[in-house]
């Protein structure tokens, strides 16, 4: 992925989050999901994923890009990294799904040596807005409240802890 430039005039996409606090520990990541029409005649398509905390896009089944622990550690009260992705290869001609699962990162989990947790929030958020290009028009698709949330198998995440995750789940 690559970093967006810092004109913030091209996103329409909000952050969501759940509604479930993470101010204590173990507390299963949030899952977010929405469907979205594609039409015949894409020529190209492309996913700007960022997050208070951690994020894992998927499109359609396949977690988008290589990257792990994304955004990564940033300063959060001055900037948020964006990966950017060409998706063009992974929409199919008629419904299609898009969704991410939020861990709580460095923003959020447990951090330095005074084990401070919930540094840039008490919870997980993720933004993601995906362009598809046709000959005549962009569509986009956005992160915002009608997005389904819920959780899954990752039952806690930390950077010093690792994870829980139960794979009945999935």
């Amino acid at each position: 992925g690559v970093t967006m430039h810092d004109d913030k005039t091209h996103w329409t996409a909000t952050f969501i989050t759940s509604d479930r606090s993470h101010a204590d520990e173990g507390r299963p990541a949030p899952y977010f999901r929405t469907e979205f029409e594609v039409s015949e005649g894409v020529i190209g398509a492309r996913l700007a994923v960022t997050g208070i905390g951690v994020v894992e896009a998927h499109l359609n089944g396949t977690v988008v890009g290589d990257e792990v622990l994304c955004p990564g550690w940033t300063s959060y009260d001055h900037r948020l990294l964006v990966s950017e992705h060409d998706v063009t290869d992974l929409l199919r001609v008629g419904r299609n799904a898009i969704g991410a699962i939020a861990g709580e990162g460095w923003a959020v989990g447990r951090i330095g040596l005074a084990r401070r947790r919930n540094r840039w929030g008490d919870r997980p958020a993720v933004l993601l807005q995906l362009e598809i290009r046709y000959p005549n028009r962009t569509e986009t698709v956005t992160t915002d409240g009608t997005w389904r949330t819920s959780t899954g198998a990752f039952l806690a995440d930390g950077i010093y802890d690792g994870e829980v995750y139960d794979a009945r789940l999935e």
